[in-house]
């Protein structure tokens, strides 16, 4: 008879304590005791779900289960967009480290999306890291970091040369070509266990889906050859449906919106365009004259980012771009002091900011309100001027240490404070259902920060129909954005997620592309037109894919 390793899970005194009290431990303690990883039948349960400060939803504990049982650990998770993959692929490690599979873990993740996969991860239990030198490539138990910075030649041969428990691999469908960089990194990891994370697995062709299924799993479909021949009737259209969907359910979970039956309240949005008085107007042109004048003498592609950041404090509030203007006076830099000096002196004479009096007025209804800047200046100002009404707001930025943001949160929550005022650093994994309005004071230029800002309220758990509200300057870049966002990518339609799949393939950095025209003679409204033709086309492709993936149920008997 051959040995059978028994692995513990850390739950033991579970099953000792009642020998010691002069008990029978139970059949049930010392199951609960051990992981027995080569029965399937062992993964009923999640051992680290009442530990979780989390409620799992059914089709979360669902694909979980599926992927530790089943599937041995190796799976493409492959939910549609928002359904909590990210939440499904680090509970997926968390059992593992629980019961004693597990100790290493390496996360490739979107670079916009590493803040997000650190919270989340916290939450969970699975603190990661962001490497450093070279000691925490080759040390750290749990890394975080992204695909870009794994290829580099010198970190490739750091990871390529340890030994990982688990590797989880976000934005998977990057990986659907074999012959990238990208496909040879993770196919030469060395690895125990693989998530392949994407919500759309095949986007163009079904060699794509071959090609991710022979990463997760070498030779599950044989030959490319032949999966053409008995699954494939042309490049995108599939053949034997049945047998396909069976084998591809011992590589993957899937689960729709529809499966999911997970319906959020509407969403009400409302752009305010406010007329600047004649300060705000001139200041606006004065800074854009400055900024296409000072770009011209920079090197190309040097200091035009910040260049594009003065603009959009610009259009956030005479008080914001103030604060950066005192500092550029005193010590120069890309604006150079003269031109610092002069539009200091026209942020002084504009009388009263527009859009912090329109936030006031929006706020003088009972009910709590988060509203949102990207900039301290914005936020302070606003403060002040509430606080010249009476109230006394709540504030979150990024200057603040963990506990005292959780401190102002709870505050939040408890009602102490009618009004949180939060920079950009409250739209990133805090959960605020409890509160129904959002009023954004300014828009980031990245359309994704736009969205993690509603999604803070918007979110599951939400009961009630959202409000949101925008406000923009008449005439400024700003509303040219909003447009073109709203247009070309019907932005506040789309399903949480979807706008990372389209910006991804469009290759879109609004803020990026007016840096590189800053200081020729293109008008910005001739750049943002391109940017959304890229836009519309990018979008045309998601959809396509979208209804390739029609034939994509697994469910069985095509149900949950």
């Amino acid at each position: 008879m051959e040995p059978v390793t028994v692995t513990f899970t850390g739950r033991l005194e579970a099953f000792l304590e009642p020998l010691a009290a002069g008990q029978d431990g139970g059949r049930a303690a010392w199951q609960e005791a051990v992981a027995l990883p080569t029965a399937a039948s062992r993964w009923d349960r999640l051992l680290c779900e009442e530990a979780l400060p989390l409620q799992l939803l059914p089709h979360q504990r669902r694909a979980v289960l599926q992927v530790l049982g089943p599937l041995e650990g190796r799976a493409i998770l492959a939910d549609e967009v928002g359904l909590g993959k990210t939440v499904e692929a680090l509970l997926v490690a968390r059992e593992l480290m629980e019961r004693g599979l597990a100790q290493t873990l390496l996360a490739l993740v979107p670079a916009g999306l590493v803040g997000q996969w650190l919270w989340e991860a916290q939450r969970v239990g699975v603190p990661l890291e962001r490497p450093g030198g070279t000691r925490s490539w080759s040390r750290a138990p749990r890394l975080i970091t992204t695909l870009e910075r794994a290829r580099r030649p010198e970190v490739r041969e750091l990871l390529t040369q340890r030994s990982w428990d688990v590797v989880v691999v976000d934005e998977a469908h990057r990986l659907q070509n074999p012959a990238t960089l990208s496909f040879r990194l993770v196919d030469g990891l060395q690895k125990k266990y693989l998530l392949l994370l994407t919500a759309t697995p095949m986007q163009n062709e079904l060699r794509e889906l071959y090609h991710l299924v022979t990463l997760l799993r070498p030779g599950h479909f044989h030959t490319l050859a032949s999966f053409r021949r008995y699954f494939m009737l042309d490049r995108r259209e599939p053949r034997n449906l049945p047998l396909l969907r069976e084998r591809l359910r011992e590589v993957m979970v899937r689960t729709t919106r529809r499966e999911a039956a997970l319906e959020l309240p509407p969403r009400r949005v409302r752009v305010e365009r406010l007329a600047p008085n004649e300060a705000e107007a001139h200041l606006l042109a004065q800074a854009l004259a400055a900024a296409r004048e000072a770009a011209a003498a920079l090197p190309q592609g040097k200091g035009r980012l910040a260049l594009v950041t003065l603009l959009k404090q610009a259009a956030s509030s005479p008080a914001s771009l103030a604060q950066s203007l005192e500092r550029l006076s005193r010590r120069g830099g890309m604006l150079g002091r003269e031109r610092a000096a002069r539009l200091l002196a026209w942020c002084r004479q504009v009388p009263v900011s527009t859009k912090l009096e329109a936030a006031v007025r929006l706020l003088q209804e009972p009910e709590p309100a988060l509203v949102f800047t990207e900039f301290r200046g914005t936020q302070v100002a606003l403060a002040q001027r509430l606080r010249q009404e009476g109230w006394e707001p709540l504030l979150l930025h990024g200057g603040m240490g963990s506990r005292e943001r959780e401190a102002v949160l709870r505050a939040f929550a408890r009602g102490e404070g009618r009004v949180l005022v939060a920079t950009d650093a409250g739209s990133v994994g805090h959960n605020l259902q409890f509160c129904r309005r959002v009023i954004n004071v300014d828009l980031p230029w990245n359309p994704m920060r736009l969205e993690q800002r509603i999604g803070r309220v918007h979110r599951y758990g939400q009961l009630r129909p959202v409000e949101v509200v925008h406000l923009v300057l008449q005439g400024s870049l700003e509303e040219s954005i909003l447009r073109l966002l709203m247009e070309k990518l019907n932005l506040f339609e789309r399903v949480v997620g979807e706008l990372e799949l389209i910006l991804g393939d469009a290759g879109l950095n609004v803020e990026a592309e007016l840096a590189q025209v800053l200081a020729g003679p293109e008008p910005p409204e001739a750049v943002l037109a391109r940017v959304g033709e890229r836009i519309t086309q990018a979008a045309r492709r998601y959809e396509a894919a979208r209804r390739r993936l029609g034939w994509l149920d697994l469910a069985e008997g095509g149900r949950p």
